[in-house]
């Protein structure tokens, strides 16, 4: 990997990790900064693909199981749902000690709710599509063409649950890191569009399903 593409690769994730930070850790109207700080994200992931020459074409679809990575993708996004709904109520209950971060997902979930359906929906749709853009089409891209698929891709799930540890703690990274892990599994098998696909199915679980 040559200087320019490490420092491209670095700074935006540098960026991404302290922007996401601060939109978690200040008094903000959410989820419309949300928005926009996804928009932005969004728009940067396009620029580093052009500067990569990556952005034509991109990898929409891949091999001859996209329905299928889908529905298996699908079916993991319920699974880490149902799971996240346990844990919930586990916590609530005095059984395991994580009571305070199924009290964020009720508070972060909680505004998206109240806002307009179709604003709310398409929000999430740009949350999607941007991150997916940058961490499967950039970061997945650069480090899977560096290192190989297999490395590529657990390097880039760290680099997500590390964005998601510094806002959220421990679960929050874990978390991170294990659908940043699917995902990135699900590109590489299926795809762009399959990706976008299943990462949504778990969006519009986690938002519209929280408790609360």
């Amino acid at each position: 990997m040559n200087e320019r593409r490490l420092r491209l690769l670095l700074g935006s994730n540098l960026l991404a990790i302290v922007f996401f930070w601060l939109l978690y850790h200040t008094d903000n109207p959410r989820p419309y900064t949300n928005m926009l700080y996804f928009l932005l994200m969004g728009m940067l992931a396009c620029w580093l693909l052009e500067q990569e020459s990556l952005a034509s074409p991109l990898a929409w679809v891949r091999g001859k199981t996209v329905l299928g990575d889908i529905v298996l993708g699908s079916f993991l996004m319920l699974v880490f749902y149902l799971l996240t709904l346990a844990g919930y109520h586990a916590a609530r209950a005095g059984l395991v000690p994580f009571g305070g971060q199924g009290e964020n997902w009720v508070f972060f979930t909680a505004a998206w709710k109240r806002i307009n359906p179709l604003l709310s929906l398409a929000g999430i749709v740009l949350v999607v599509v941007a991150l997916e853009l940058f961490y499967r089409s950039y970061v997945l891209e650069v480090l899977g063409a560096w290192l190989g698929e297999n490395q590529g891709l657990l390097l880039c799930s760290l680099l997500s649950a590390l964005r998601g540890f510094c806002s959220g703690g421990i679960v929050s990274g874990g978390y991170d890191f294990a659908l940043s892990w699917i995902w990135g599994w699900i590109y590489l098998r299926a795809g762009l569009a399959a990706a976008i696909a299943v990462h949504l199915v778990w969006d519009i679980l986690f938002v519209y399903l929280s408790p609360g």
